[in-house]
Order: C-alpha cells, then structure tokens, then sequence
C-alpha cells in the first residue's frame, strides 16, 4: 500500500476510534448526555455570535471537506491507462502512450499534416483513439481523412492486435509559415 493509502487508512481507523469511544462514554454514562448538549450548544452559540464566528465556521468546514475529499480520492480505481487483450500464451497490456506513439508515428508519412494531437479512451471494451491534426491549408480533407483513418487504424492492428472502436479526427488549417 502506497503513503497516501496507509495515511487514509489509519485516519479513517482514527477516526471510527473516536466515534466508538464517544459513543461508549455516552451508553456508560463516563460523561453524561447533558454534558455532551452543553458542549454542542456552546459550539453553535459560539459560531452564532457574529458575522465572523459564521465566516470562521464556514472556513472550518470548508477545510474539513477539503480534507475529507483529499483522503476520499484515494478511494476511488485510478483509471488504468492500458488496454489488456488476451492471448494464447497469456493476458498482454499496451499502454495508452503506446497506442498513441504508434498513431503519430503512422502519419508521419502523410506531407500534409504540420502538427498532432492524440488522445486515447477506453470506454468499457472499447478503444477510441482522438486525433487533432494541423493541416496545409490546400489540403483535401475528405481524402486526407479517409487515408489517415485508413492507415492510422493498419499499423495499431499490425503492430498491437487491438482493434480501434473508432478514430475521431479534428482537422484545423495552419498557416504553413506560422510553423
């Protein structure tokens, strides 16, 4: 377990000790209720006197949930950046960089193209790969769209055995001496 899930962990053990103890000092009467109403009526009347006690609160529960949030990320599965496929010898992942390295590379063929952008996504067993391309101005989009879709999808299939879902293009005309 990493630092920040050993923190978390015992934070949270800490803090389900105390509750367990304050409600035992309660049942066995150790510190009697109307103690318990005292101190909780100090504690609002004391945020209710002024406009700055209710500013003071307000940043002290702004901070709780700050913290509360920090510590609740490491809850959530970080998303995987790989893609696994299954073969006969065994389970192979690629990585995201990977997949994305193999579509740069693959239009480095096309004279066209002046500057790229790619994104890869996985959603649920699908694999979507997002291009961003800077074009020539005189370009034929429609054919350079085809012929990169083309071509991008034949050499991650050559290469990998991972079939693309789908490939997004965003085609933006660059000036060729702005470059």
């Amino acid at each position: 377990m990493v630092f920040w899930g050993r923190l978390f962990a015992f934070l949270l053990g800490l803090l389900l000790v105390l509750i367990a103890l304050s409600i035992a000092t309660v049942i066995f009467n150790i510190i009697p209720v109307i103690t318990v109403q005292e101190w909780v009526t100090s504690f609002y009347l004391f945020f209710r006197l002024n406009i700055f006690f209710q500013i003071l609160g307000l940043l002290v529960v702004v901070a709780f949930l700050g913290v509360a949030f920090f510590l609740f990320r490491f809850l959530l599965p970080s998303r995987d950046k790989t893609v696994t496929y299954a073969t006969s010898e065994g389970e192979v992942k690629i990585s995201f960089e990977s997949i994305k390295a193999l579509a740069e590379e693959a239009l480095k063929g096309f004279s066209e193209i002046i500057s790229t952008e790619s994104q890869v996504e996985k959603r649920g067993n699908n694999l979507i790969l997002s291009l961003i391309l800077g074009v020539k101005p005189d370009t034929s989009i429609p054919e350079l769209s085809a012929a990169v879709k083309s071509k991008v999808r034949e050499r991650i299939e050559r290469q990998t055995g991972i079939a693309l879902s789908d490939i997004y293009l965003s085609v933006d005309l660059k000036k060729e001496e702005a470059i």
